[in-house]
């Protein structure tokens, strides 16, 4: 699973970083697929950024540490879902070629 993942996200990375198929879209998917996953992040980082406290008493899941609310609500999932649409953006999207056809 954690290797996977890093290979998933090494691939991700280098074609964002290296490959100039960089968007807003796909930069927006692959970084919040990341957060999301939370497996890579330290956890101290994931509950800054995402209120979890406030969703608990939303959702009357206060009784729940932080990362059982994390995990409960389908975050981990809603990472997975983002990094596969993540690679089917990053598939259609065009290749810029650096070769012009004169």
């Amino acid at each position: 699973y954690s290797v996977l993942l890093l290979l998933a996200f090494s691939i991700g990375a280098y074609t964002l970083l290296f490959r100039n198929r960089a968007s807003r879209t796909l930069w927006a998917l692959f970084g919040s697929s990341y957060l999301l996953l939370g497996h890579f992040v330290p956890f101290a980082v994931v509950l800054r950024v995402l209120p979890l406290p406030w969703i608990g008493q939303t959702m009357n899941l206060a009784i729940f540490r932080a990362d059982e609310i994390y995990k409960t609500i389908g975050l981990p999932f809603l990472g997975f879902l983002l990094l596969f649409a993540f690679f089917v953006l990053l598939m259609m999207h065009p290749r810029k070629s650096n070769i012009s056809n004169a």
